[in-house]
């Protein structure tokens, strides 16, 4: 090798050494000078976008990237360095066909094995998802993060006894693995609910659920939302659920909402529209809370004029933007989408099965009767308590009491105008009580 592509060489790895250790600008000079000699020379534009996407600059590193795949296109290390750039800009799409060619040149690399399993599971391929993790695992059958990301894909499948598998190996392998016990609470949750409202449970479930959320709490002590499912298993009130806890929680249950409430006979929609129908006052503005997959927004649809629907969970409002009944869908607090509007900006609030989830209903009453136009109307269910405020029961769910909603809505200006009682669902075959509200803001 002559001098001066020693020198060359030299410049190239001082390069490298600079970039790994965040010293960019001067790591970037010393590539530079090479590329002023070479123009081509692959390894100087792999550190350059290496160290562009160090400083957040995908598109800079894709450009070097691809550079240096001209002279090189069955490189490997090339093809996942191009991966990580379009996934770093959000082009899913590319970044697993990257991905896939970067397997197709180094079938072993475990690392792309795993961004491509993630990737597809974000794209919603969930079979690819699937297979990319259960090759990496083969190969590394140690690695904890791995078997988190295969639940994650299998809940998304629907597979969740083969998830719960999963996560319990993946916090076998590290017990200190935060996410990995998160993700086992969350998912034994769930299944604590649908066996509150009569599914099946293996023994057990109840133990394992706890020692998941103490483990969490005592890796993140902060974790509101898995303190918030702790305080409702052991029977202490808390007055609202955390934002994270209501997203989350319906972002599992999304997928199989719909078929849920019907097997639970589910009928506040249908007594909803029984009220509605007798009031006189259409069009409306129309805010559907907690607008979920759209039920409720079906009901009111033909006497709207505008009709938005409020959602914490993303998932919940991409179901309900394929229902096609909504003028807008907001991704929001319902409280706080309603203190943002114009006073007066709205003829109907709609809350159906919603603050069953919210606890003390102080706040949200009052900025629902503060978004009403005088005269306009608020409509919702409860589960019904006969004594007392309200209670939050170990479903997650609370129960308030008709004196309280009554005392809750005349200090918000709201005078009654109906209440039914009727059963809202069943749990594990019982009826729950429960009853729908019709108020009206005060002129």
């Amino acid at each position: 090798m002559s001098q001066y592509t020693e020198a060359l060489e030299r410049l190239l790895r001082d390069g490298e050494a600079l970039v790994r250790a965040n010293r960019h600008a001067e790591g970037e000079a010393c590539v530079r000078q090479v590329l002023a000699q070479q123009p081509r020379n692959t390894h100087g534009h792999y550190v350059l976008a290496v160290s562009a996407l160090m400083q957040g600059r995908a598109a800079d590193a894709l450009d070097h990237v691809r550079e240096a795949l001209r002279s090189d296109r069955t490189n490997g290390r090339l093809h996942f360095l191009a991966g990580e750039c379009h996934a770093a800009a959000g082009n899913l799409d590319d970044a697993v066909a990257s991905y896939r060619r970067t397997v197709q040149y180094r079938p072993s690399d475990v690392l792309a094995l795993n961004r491509l399993g993630y990737c597809e599971r974000l794209l919603r391929n969930t079979r690819n998802s699937i297979a990319a993790l259960e090759r990496s695992i083969a190969l590394d059958p140690g690695a904890a993060i791995t078997h988190n990301e295969l639940a994650l894909a299998l809940v998304q499948a629907g597979e969740r006894a083969r998830a719960a598998a999963a996560l319990r190996r993946a916090v076998g392998l590290d017990a200190a693995f935060l996410e990995g016990w998160r993700n086992l609470a969350k998912l034994l949750y769930v299944e604590h609910v649908e066996a509150q409202q009569g599914g099946e449970r293996e023994a057990g479930a109840d133990a394992q659920l706890l020692e998941s959320l103490e483990r969490t709490l005592a890796l993140d002590p902060d974790d509101t939302e898995m303190r918030f499912v702790r305080d409702s298993l052991n029977g202490t009130r808390a007055p609202r659920p955390p934002d994270g806890y209501v997203a989350g929680f319906f972002d599992r249950f999304a997928e199989r909402f719909d078929g849920r409430l019907a097997q639970l006979q589910y009928r506040a929609p249908e007594v909803a529209r029984e009220l509605l129908s007798a009031q006189g006052r259409k069009p409306w503005r129309v805010a559907d809370l907690g607008c979920g997959t759209g039920l409720s927004g079906e009901i009111v649809r033909p006497w709207a004029s505008r009709l938005v629907g409020i959602d914490l969970s993303g998932e919940m409002l991409e179901r309900a933007r394929q229902r096609g009944v909504y003028d807008e869908l907001v991704r929001a607090e319902i409280g706080d989408y309603l203190a943002a509007i114009d006073a007066g900006a709205l003829d109907l609030v709609l809350a159906l099965d919603v603050f069953i989830y919210v606890g003390a209903l102080e706040r949200v009453v009052a900025a629902c009767a503060g978004a009403l136009v005088p005269g306009g109307l608020l409509a919702f269910t409860v589960e019904t308590l006969g004594e007392g405020d309200y209670v939050l029961a170990p479903s997650g769910r609370y129960a308030h009491s008709a004196t309280y909603v009554d005392s809750v809505a005349a200090a918000a200006g709201l005078r009654p105008l109906q209440s039914r009682e009727f059963p809202i669902r069943t749990d594990a075959g019982r009826p729950v009580p429960g009853a729908i509200h019709l108020f009206e803001r005060v002129k």
